[in-house]
């Protein structure tokens, strides 16, 4: 991939990455025409940028190309302290230990952790996490919950916090 001119914002998020490939930056052509006369652009490149050019559009381009040739981008993750949930693979880790969860359990986890500090209800941790088609009882959130926490650990089972007479809360409450 070729970009030509400035500015390069948005290829910071991809260095890991861009050892892997071909880039090359030019500000050193300045005339179109000098693009195009001399040099066989298919075969060299597998895209072209043409300044000036929105950062978005690099963003946009350098995500094609890694969905191309099957690397992807850097995994989506979720972190809420030593937790680490990788929402692409469905794993989760402690403390740099896997984590054996069933679906509902990552399911719920990741809610939590997405919404660290808010406090939700049974029935709306049914209705978000379960989704809507569930036709089980309130207690179900509370199985999943005692089930959560054993295998958080006991050192970190106090991140899923009881909020009585409400339903739960994950991590450290807000205060304002």
């Amino acid at each position: 991939i070729i970009f030509s001119g400035s500015p390069y914002q948005g290829i910071a998020d991809y260095h890991d990455y861009l050892d892997e490939l071909a880039v090359q930056m030019s500000d050193m052509l300045d005339d179109e025409d000098e693009y195009w006369d001399g040099l066989y652009w298919d075969d060299l490149y597998d895209d072209l940028c043409l300044s000036p050019f929105p950062p978005r559009e690099l963003e946009t381009r350098l995500r094609h190309l890694f969905w191309r040739t099957g690397r992807g981008t850097r995994p989506e993750i979720v972190e809420y302290g030593e937790l680490v949930l990788n929402l692409e693979t469905y794993q989760a880790a402690l403390d740099d230990r896997p984590l054996d969860l069933t679906f509902m359990e990552y399911e719920l986890l990741k809610f939590f952790a997405t919404h660290p500090g808010k406090a939700f209800t049974r029935e709306q941790l049914l209705s978000r996490v379960w989704g809507y088609e569930y036709y089980g009882g309130a207690r179900t959130v509370d199985v999943h919950v005692r089930r959560l926490r054993a295998k958080l650990g006991e050192e970190h089972a106090n991140l899923i916090q009881t909020v009585r007479s409400v339903g739960y809360r994950f991590g450290q409450s807000r205060l304002r």
